[in-house]
């Protein structure tokens, strides 16, 4: 373990205790003092957690990355970019189980704290996160769509994925998908697993969405394809599988207690997962199969993304 590693594990392990004795606390601070300030001072606390858990992720995955070298399957691209998302998903989403492991240990009301790094909240840092993950990849399919249209290649379908992409991230960010919830409320059958009824107009989209793609995934090379279609199981597992799972837990008056928090916290996961993996292979797609240098020489500085010479 290297110093940076042994200060980012120090950092996440002095943040919980404070975290805890927080909450402990937190209880006698008077009422009249301002949500707004309770909550900042809790998420502080949060952030110095969750750059805890980065830094440690980031020289995991950096000692792995040296100890593969050229093994590796994947390029210096690919794992350059995989190395950062991956830390930044740890810290962001392994502070959200954190928190829900304090506040069951401690029996804490939630109406207190508002939390930045809540995975069931919306307009927040996870959702801003997921939202840069979707912009990221919508810029990659782009800059792939763009690069075979100049090679005289099949590009369309790459386009309208890097449009279909953007409408995600606007969606993302917006919470559109709420918007039709009372007409989707309507439809038959949108109750018990079904109870979250934007599902059921999202998942009958994408069947027809899902047959438009299949040329563009079959026309893939094997590494690639494998690694879009894992990304697309990861994703769906928590867009639609955990979701109509959660729906179903609210909707039966469990409530949004520790379990439905974790439940979605899950369903968070699988989502930025599939992001991850997708946008990672997109980048190993662009360096391998179609010569776009995203790199320099050195292997570490970014470039703006160019042809090899």
């Amino acid at each position: 373990m290297n110093s940076r590693t042994l200060l980012s594990a120090c950092l996440c392990c002095l943040g919980i205790f404070a975290a805890a004795c927080f909450l402990l606390l937190v209880g006698r601070i008077p009422e009249t003092v301002p949500r707004r300030a309770v909550s900042g001072a809790y998420n502080t606390i949060l952030l110095g957690v969750a750059v805890g858990l980065g830094g440690i992720v980031h020289g995991w995955v950096g000692r792995r990355r040296k100890r593969l070298g050229s093994s590796a399957r994947w390029g210096t691209a690919a794992q350059w970019l995989g190395q950062i998302l991956v830390s930044l998903a740890a810290g962001i989403g392994g502070v959200h189980f954190v928190d829900l492991a304090l506040k069951g240990l401690v029996a804490f009301e939630y109406q207190r704290v508002m939390p930045l790094f809540d995975l069931t909240a919306e307009r927040n840092l996870p959702t801003l996160f997921s939202t840069a993950l979707f912009l990221l990849s919508t810029c990659l399919l782009w800059v792939i769509a763009r690069a075979l249209e100049d090679r005289q290649k099949p590009w369309i379908r790459w386009s309208l994925l890097s449009v279909l992409f953007a409408f995600l991230a606007l969606d993302e960010l917006a919470s559109l998908h709420e918007s039709i919830e009372p007409l989707a409320d309507r439809l038959p059958g949108a109750s018990g697993f079904f109870a979250g009824a934007w599902t059921l107009v999202y998942g009958v989209l994408l069947i027809p969405i899902g047959v438009f793609f299949v040329p563009l995934v079959r026309g893939l090379d094997a590494t690639t394809r494998w690694r879009v279609v894992s990304a697309g199981i990861l994703f769906l597992t928590g867009a639609l599988g955990l979701e109509v799972v959660a729906a179903w837990y609210w909707w039966a008056d469990v409530g949004p207690n520790l379990g439905g928090r974790l439940l979605v916290g899950l369903k968070e996961l699988f989502e930025i997962a599939g992001l991850v993996v997708f946008s990672c292979a997109l980048v190993d797609y662009l360096e391998r199969e179609i010569g776009v240098r995203v790199l320099a020489a050195n292997g570490e500085t970014p470039l703006f993304m160019e042809p090899y010479e």
